[in-house]
């Protein structure tokens, strides 16, 4: 979670556990620090602020990770949006008759303005490779990413380069590919959020209007009662009737 989100210092997973364990110090802190001022409220209110302090530690312990994982969801997210291009720009490149290290040196720059995540990550990438190999660089790439799309790309370069075949061609096939999965990813959440949209409309929205059209018949009905409850009303002819129809039968 931590690579996914671009915590590379070699000290990250210590410092993330340690801004985690002083979070939950800090609510226990105010945990007892509350018991101690409430202990003589009663014991409803000491079990308030036993669940208080329960959920807060809770809290306190979740969020961090949480926080992490969503901001490695949303980094993978700019990621592979800006892969496609990155793709073309490298195909055009070993078209062209370059090696894909020295094209992957040729458009790491161009596209660090749109992408500075991508950018950042194939500068890793070079590094690597200078150390190892191309492919040793992409699979570390989709190991920090842990993506489908990444992974199934490094095998289908690795795969490409020990045929022989045309890397460009599979570039640009699976560059195709990857904008294929994000416009289905895209249309797939524009059709969840109707019902997302359900819920606040139901919950918000209805009973506004409810109240707006159901209003003026409550207060005509309101006046109604009254008007007809008065001395020579419906209701009370009405009930002059019903006596009369009971009595009929004493008399």
């Amino acid at each position: 979670d931590l690579a996914r989100a671009g915590y590379y210092r070699p000290h990250a997973r210590i410092e993330f556990l340690a801004a985690r364990n002083l979070l939950v110090v800090c609510a226990l802190v105010m945990f007892f620090f509350a018991f101690a001022v409430l202990r003589d409220r009663g014991p409803v209110m000491l079990s308030r602020v036993l669940l208080a302090g329960i959920f807060g530690i809770g809290i306190s312990y979740v969020l961090p990770r949480l926080s992490i994982v969503a901001q490695g969801g949303r980094r993978v997210q700019r990621i592979l949006q800006g892969l496609p291009d990155a793709l073309d720009m490298i195909k055009v490149c070993v078209d062209g008759g370059l090696p894909i290290e020295e094209s992957l040196e040729r458009v790491t720059p161009r596209i660090r303005s749109p992408h500075p995540e991508l950018a950042a990550e194939l500068d890793i990438v070079q590094r690597q490779a200078r150390l190892g190999a191309v492919g040793q660089g992409l699979t570390r790439f989709a190991d920090r990413i842990d993506e489908a799309d990444v992974h199934a790309l490094v095998e289908v370069v690795q795969r490409a380069e020990y045929a022989g075949a045309d890397v460009g061609s599979a570039l640009s096939a699976y560059a195709e590919n990857i904008r294929v999965h994000l416009r289905q990813r895209a249309e797939r959440m524009g059709n969840l959020m109707s019902v997302k949209l359900l819920f606040p409309i139901m919950f918000c929205l209805a009973p506004a209007a409810y109240l707006l059209l159901l209003s003026p018949a409550v207060v005509e009905l309101r006046q109604f009662m009254i008007r007809e409850k008065q001395p020579g009303g419906a209701f009370d002819i009405a009930a002059a009737l019903l006596l009369l129809v009971l009595a009929a039968p004493l008399m």
